[in-house]
């Protein structure tokens, strides 16, 4: 059998009708997507640890439950802050200490817990910091607050470029008693 050998002249080569300007872009694209990585990448890198360790630094004082002033630092001022189960929306650091109130007497840690929850995961990125756990019981007018399950909690922080935390919403499973509690302080005009 005989090979017929033709020529291709016919069949236009697409690389030829490639202008030198494309071929120096697309050169360009392959080589940058070699190179190493950008300088802004470690920046990113250093403010997602920036804020996990902020994040950590606040569950610990959280759970701790026995700085005010530092659990308060971590706040921006203008804060926004929502508890959605209780339906309460803060607009304010101010509104916020009235509502956390740590200072009452009325809390006390029950004394087999030393802190009043688990973090048991935290998520975060360059601005926002997501933390799972569990609370533990507590005492609120001499009234033992314990469920006969883990009572979880997430909170959503989102930081400022000067890691305070300028927005929070807590997603926190209260029990009858703490509901009924919270319900009369907030129809008292407690806060």
């Amino acid at each position: 059998m005989k090979v017929k050998k033709e020529k291709f002249t016919s069949m236009k080569s697409p690389l030829k009708h490639l202008s030198l300007l494309s071929l120096v872009v697309l050169l360009k694209l392959l080589l940058s997507s070699c190179s190493a990585p950008s300088s802004s990448e470690p920046a990113a890198e250093n403010r997602i640890l920036a804020v996990e360790r902020t994040a950590r630094a606040f569950f610990k004082t959280y759970a701790e439950r026995e700085d005010w002033d530092t659990f308060l630092s971590f706040y921006a001022e203008d804060l926004d802050f929502e508890d959605a189960i209780l339906q309460i929306h803060l607009d304010s650091l101010e509104a916020f200490k009235a509502f956390y109130d740590w200072p009452n007497p009325e809390f006390q840690k029950h004394p087999d817990y030393p802190e009043i929850f688990r973090l048991d995961d935290l998520v975060v990125d360059d601005s926002t910091a997501v933390g799972r756990g569990v609370f533990f019981p507590f005492y609120w007018q001499d009234t033992l607050f314990a469920m006969d399950w883990d009572p979880t909690f997430t909170m959503w922080l989102w930081f400022d470029d000067s890691l305070k935390i300028r927005r929070q919403i807590d997603w926190i499973e209260y029990s009858g008693d703490v509901l009924i509690s919270v319900g009369s302080r907030l129809e008292s005009g407690e806060y």
